[in-house]
Formats: structure tokens, C-alpha cells, sequence
């Protein structure tokens, strides 16, 4: 039986999780230019909820202390049926998300201003499966402005072919 995670959820082994797949360290660092001069490997978790909602997800830390605080996350959600999905709200996470045209699926752009972070989001919903393209920065380091941000996570999404 695999270990279970605080909200009950299954882990999935890491050779299982291959949100890292989406994209590599060089392509990272050629959509982000000086953004990801810094960047790490890819570091994959994953897991499956009791209802069958696989999250897998690939964290590029930007910096050289690994924090998520400052990392490229892209995440896969898989739900177990299209009932399953149509239920869920893949822009909850998102503060005035807008819609972005142009990509695979329905997807949505937001730019979160936390306490201590920005974040760029991208979010894209096909089928039974969502996939975000998060930029979280530290507040004190110069972020895009949401346009140039959109713009960003759009090319790291159709370099991921999404």
C-alpha cells in the first residue's frame, strides 16, 4: 500500500510523476531568459485523492535554496471522468482570471499578488485534465507586469505543446 498523504491522498512514486516531462531546465531558462538564470532541476511530487484526482507536480526552484516561493511549478491534475472534472473549478486558485484564446484547451491567466509573493498562473482545461504554469517571485524581486506574464506562461505552455 503506497504512503498516504495528510488529506488522505495516496503519493505516487516519484518515477511515476512525470510532470518534469512537460519541460526541461533549458527550456525553462529560454522562455524566462534572466528570470531562471538561477534554476535548479525539476523536483516531482504527486499524489491520488480518495476520489481519484491524480495532482502531479514538477517545482523548478529559481533560485540556488529551493524554495517555492521562487520556482516555476507546473502542475497536472487528471480527474477520474469527465463528471468528475466538470465539477471541479480549475480557476479557483486564481485572483480575476481572464480568458487566453490560442491554446489547446479553455484556459485562463490570473496574476495572484500575495504577502510575499507574485504569481503568474496559467491554467488550461481539456478533457479530464487541467494543466497550470505557475511564476511565483518574492514581492522585492522586479516581476512582469501581468501582459508581459501572460505572455510568458503562454510560451512556456506551447512549448510544452499544451
Amino acid at each position: 500500500m503506497p504512503p498516504t498523504a495528510r488529506d488522505g491522498s495516496s503519493l505516487i512514486p516519484t518515477t511515476e510523476v512525470g510532470a518534469c516531462s512537460l519541460l526541461n531546465v533549458e527550456q525553462v531558462r529560454s522562455v524566462l531568459g534572466d528570470a531562471a538564470r538561477d534554476i535548479q532541476a525539476g523536483e516531482v511530487a504527486g499524489t491520488v485523492s480518495p476520489a481519484g484526482v491524480r495532482h502531479e507536480n514538477c517545482i523548478y526552484p529559481l533560485d540556488p535554496a529551493g524554495t517555492t516561493t521562487h520556482a516555476v511549478i507546473l502542475e497536472i491534475v487528471t480527474y477520474p471522468d469527465a463528471a468528475s472534472r466538470a465539477a471541479a473549478d480549475p480557476w479557483e486558485a486564481m485572483m480575476s482570471p481572464t480568458e487566453v484564446t490560442g491554446l489547446w484547451g479553455e484556459a485562463r491567466y490570473a496574476t495572484n499578488r500575495l504577502s510575499q509573493t507574485t504569481e503568474h498562473v496559467l491554467a488550461v482545461a481539456r478533457g479530464t485534465q487541467v494543466w497550470r504554469f505557475v511564476v511565483s517571485q518574492p514581492q522585492e524581486i522586479s516581476t512582469w507586469e501581468p501582459a508581459e506574464g501572460q505572455a510568458v506562461l503562454r510560451k512556456l505552455a506551447e512549448t510544452a505543446r499544451i
